[in-house]
């Protein structure tokens, strides 16, 4: 898998992200430990891939649930799989990432796929600097292996709001990461919980691209779909290279009771928004 093998023939990143677990799990009100809840995600994943692999640059899943989607995937989209087992709603977001026994940089080169690698960061946090040789070295084994490599930095703390602090804090991160991967996937530079602010995102969104040497792209962690295609729209016009979306595309899948509800649902809804998406990068 090369990086252009993830991108569209304009050089964007339009990623389908399905690497949930937990957070999947809590959403669909399954047990993943259980039969019922590990078929239901499963199931969620091999449909989803078969619906929205032939519209996007490249998916991303997991290997706990997804690995069974490659069967629908589209050839001509390009595969992203999740390094770590840790997620979204890991518990201790001060250690380093937690990994699959037997899982690895070579199991997923032997599916065709790139690397992706989320870790909770914060540059003043006590294990920042370990977090950092931690991705450094991952870095290094990808580039001996060639294969490209894209993290996903989460900044986090635990008593501030995002602010101009958190903001430093995260263009700090940007330059802490910047020359340890291939493709950065961040957040973007607001509080979702904040109303949005268009003139600020800008801004910010320009200091980002001014300290990224590599293209960065929007992640979506579960905000709603009219604030996260907002943006899309103002990151792309300032120097983002595209978007990976999970959640604020089919979120309310978790809303009907019955699997064929779900499903006319991503079929429907969820994909006219991937289009919607792509159009927009595009």
């Amino acid at each position: 898998m090369t990086l252009e093998q993830l991108q569209t023939p304009k050089k964007h990143f339009t990623i389908a992200a399905f690497d949930q677990r937990g957070s999947l799990a809590k959403l669909m009100g399954v047990d993943p430990a259980s039969e019922v809840g590990i078929d239901t995600l499963v199931h969620f994943k091999q449909t989803w891939m078969e619906v929205v692999s032939p519209l996007c640059s490249s998916v991303l899943v997991d290997p706990e649930f997804g690995l069974e989607s490659l069967q629908k995937k589209d050839p001509r989209a390009g595969l992203l799989l999740s390094l770590e087992r840790s997620s979204y709603d890991a518990d201790n977001k001060d250690a380093l990432p937690l990994m699959y026994d037997g899982w690895g940089i070579p199991e997923i080169i032997a599916r065709g796929g790139a690397v992706k690698l989320l870790i909770f960061y914060h540059p003043k946090s006590e294990t920042a600097a370990a977090k950092r040789t931690f991705v450094e070295r991952t870095y290094q084994e990808c580039k001996e292996k060639h294969v490209p490599f894209l993290l996903e930095p989460l900044l986090y703390t635990k008593d501030e709001s995002w602010g101009e602090n958190m903001h430093k804090a995260q263009l700090q991160m940007v330059r802490d990461f910047t020359s340890l991967c291939d493709v950065l996937k961040l957040e973007f530079p607001m509080d979702p919980e904040q109303e949005f602010d268009a003139a600020r995102g800008e801004e910010y969104c320009k200091q980002v691209t001014q300290h990224a040497t590599v293209p960065w792209i929007v992640l979506s962690r579960g905000m709603g779909y009219e604030r996260f295609i907002r943006s899309v729209e103002v990151a792309m016009q300032h120097g983002a290279s595209g978007f990976a979306v999970g959640r604020a595309v089919w979120k309310e899948v978790g809303e009907f009771s019955t699997m064929e509800e779900q499903d006319q649902f991503l079929h429907t809804t969820a994909k006219e928004r991937m289009k919607q998406l792509i159009a927009l990068v595009e």
